[in-house]
């Protein structure tokens, strides 16, 4: 008999199972995801987990949740200041000006 893995939440794997004409017992549930990380990614993730005593499923879980929490918080922000442009309610300036601006606030007397 081949093996065939098949990820999904349990409603999606009950009805993919019906089809296949499998009962409940006839196929196991996966919990676990995959994450592909670039060598230098997955190297920096195990020194940190080693170093904080975590698993690194427990950190990837940590950064993930903290990432969705954040994304649509990011996102209104961005149409919000997209939407004060377009309607001129603020002007917009050249990035080379903001660029001069910041270099010239850097070097004016008293800055640190």
């Amino acid at each position: 008999m081949n093996r065939v893995q098949v990820t999904g939440d349990r409603e999606q794997l009950a009805v993919w199972a019906g089809r296949q004409g499998l009962t409940p017992t006839g196929f196991r549930y996966i919990a676990a995801r995959e994450a592909r990380f670039k060598p230098e990614t997955e190297s920096r993730l195990n020194e940190v987990a080693s170093k904080g005593g975590r698993p690194t499923h427990e950190l990837v879980e940590d950064a993930m949740a903290a990432y969705l929490a954040e994304a649509p918080q990011v996102r209104g922000m961005l149409d919000s200041r997209y939407d004060d442009l377009k309607s001129a309610r603020v002007k917009g300036i050249d990035g080379e000006e903001a660029f001069d601006r910041l270099l010239r606030k850097d070097k004016s007397p008293g800055q640190s």
